[in-house]
């Protein structure tokens, strides 16, 4: 299952028009459509269409129009009433694909309604394969709480996360990306130190470059691993053997 979390939903609405927007003039609309809308709500959206198991966390009263149109989408929520009615955003569309949009920003959500729909989003996450957190903050929400909520998430136990076993070597382990690589048995801080093949042992050739026609594959690691290193996934080079799909 897929949990998503959007802290500050909306009710989309798109206005299309016959012609340009003129400004300070009135104009009639050709079509108007309204649907629920937050980055995790659409999220939640596509999953259903796709036929995968999801719920979507939000706030938001019992009747608010946003819960209504997640309802007649037959989209699971869970739903953390805040009285006050969630935003509306309004976008308009011209003939040429010219969009105008216009998006409210929301109500205010206090540091108890915060810290309830954390509680909700962790009551409604455990034994979940996926969070998603996305979408704009509410007024009154800090910048950084998107990162309190992961961090309370990774606290939390899901009871789905098995130590891997030490003696059993990893699967398709792919090298950190950043701040550190780690190349045979040194550490980097550049994700592309030059001349990394001369890092990695080559008893029987010596420490050049890899030829123009060889192929970069992964090879295993030593397993078990010698005291002092971490095994790693290690490039190398080698001019014949099977083809191998770098992943």
């Amino acid at each position: 299952m897929i949990v998503t979390l959007t802290a500050n939903p909306s009710l989309d609405r798109t206005v299309a028009l016959p012609g340009p927007l003129l400004r300070g003039e009135v104009q009639r609309a050709v079509s108007v459509r309204q649907e629920s809308g937050g980055k995790g709500v659409n999220v939640s959206r596509a999953l259903v269409a796709s036929g995968m198991t999801t719920v979507a966390v939000l706030p938001g009263a019992e009747a608010d129009p946003v819960l209504a149109g997640l309802r007649a989408g037959d989209v699971p929520f869970a739903a953390l009433p805040i009285g006050e009615p969630l935003r509306s955003n309004v976008a308009l569309t011209e003939p040429g694909g010219v969009t105008t949009k216009i998006n409210e920003p929301g109500p205010v959500l206090s540091a108890d309604q915060q810290e309830a729909l954390i509680g909700l989003l962790l009551d409604r996450s455990r034994g979940a394969s996926w969070v998603v957190l996305a979408g704009s903050l509410p007024p009154g929400v800090p910048v950084d709480f998107y990162a309190t909520v992961t961090r309370r998430l990774r606290s939390m136990d899901h009871g789905n996360e098995a130590p891997s076993s030490p003696s059993t070597p990893p699967a398709n382990r792919s090298p950190p990306r950043s701040p550190a690589m780690r190349w045979g048995n040194r550490i980097s801080s550049n994700p592309t130190p030059r001349n990394w093949w001369n890092w990695l042992p080559q008893p029987d050739s010596p420490r050049t470059s890899p030829p123009r026609n060889s192929k970069r594959i992964r090879r295993l690691p030593r397993w078990p691993p010698p005291p002092s290193c971490v095994p790693e996934w290690v490039p190398c080079w080698q001019r014949s053997g099977p083809r191998v799909r770098c992943l």
